[in-house]
């Protein structure tokens, strides 16, 4: 037991050693003025690096739904792994591969799982902006989804 703990304390210890870690969080608007339907959420996100093209992490979001004067809200979990394949200068393009778990404010849960690609611009060795646009994803409703459209969730990151 006592070998246990102590291979498992130099192990946090390595890996905290040499941490990739960034939090961060992300804002996305979006409006339709022809169904008169207005969506806002923010995502806090926190994750790990584990590779230059690699890393895991999960996030928060937290949305705002209106239609005409009546309007719902959820909180979702998103839990993702993110693979950069590409650079091109300092823009880096990555796809997050994520399963959300949503609840409204007033109903049943559901679930998504998905791919949604996005861009990382690092602005200086600490701090990152991260935009996301558009999704392939299928839902809990059996709804396939492939959509660029005009929202775009855009945010900064601070790397440790």
């Amino acid at each position: 037991m006592k070998k246990l703990i102590i291979t498992l304390i130099t192990l946090c210890i390595a890996l905290s050693a040499n941490a990739q870690f960034y939090v961060g969080g992300g804002l996305r608007f979006s409006s339709n003025a022809e169904n008169d339907l207005t969506t806002f959420s923010f995502t806090p996100e926190l994750g790990y690096n584990l590779s230059d093209s690699f890393a895991v992490g999960s996030a928060f979001v937290f949305s705002s739904r209106s239609v005409d004067s009546y309007s719902t809200g959820t909180v979702s979990f998103k839990p993702y792994a993110r693979y950069t394949f590409a650079e091109l200068g300092i823009v880096r393009f990555f796809v997050d591969g994520a399963v959300t778990l949503t609840k409204p404010k007033n109903g049943d849960g559901s679930w998504e799982i998905g791919a949604y690609p996005g861009i990382a611009i690092p602005v200086n060795g600490r701090l990152s902006f991260v935009a996301h646009m558009g999704q392939l994803s299928y839902n809990s409703s059996s709804v396939f989804t492939l959509a660029v459209d005009n929202s775009v969730s855009a945010g900064l990151f601070f790397h440790f």
